[in-house]
């Protein structure tokens, strides 16, 4: 009985926890996840150590809130990874450019001239 009840609220912290994080995902900085994994992750094994306690409705709450915090990390990191593909794509389109030849011939000037936008 008390050990359900020492579970339970285990439980409920836990969600409150991965509740905690998907805020901070979604707002961020992405660094004060840290401190918060560190906490949920002592928290688990906790639970981990009672496991017999544990209901298949505690499980499948605690897997839909990780489910959704990994798919917006999932994201997160789609997002970042476009972007720095487009600074790269920036990066070479700046470094050189296109133009044709009096005869209609594509060619490509590069060099040292630096060829992105500066504000005075």
């Amino acid at each position: 009985m008390i050990d359900s009840m020492i579970t339970k609220k285990r439980v409920r912290q836990i969600v409150e926890l991965l509740q905690v994080e998907r805020q901070k995902i979604l707002q961020g900085p992405l660094t004060d996840l840290t401190p918060l994994v560190e906490k949920r992750e002592k928290l688990i094994a906790t639970l981990v150590a009672n496991a017999d306690a544990l209901s298949k409705t505690d499980l499948e709450l605690i897997k839909f809130e990780a489910t959704q915090n990994q798919r917006l990390l999932d994201a997160s990191i789609a997002g970042v990874r476009e972007a720095r593909s487009e600074i790269n794509a920036q990066r070479r389109a700046s470094q050189s450019m296109g133009t044709y030849t009096s005869d209609g011939q594509r060619m490509e000037v590069r060099g040292g001239v630096d060829l992105s936008d500066r504000r005075a």
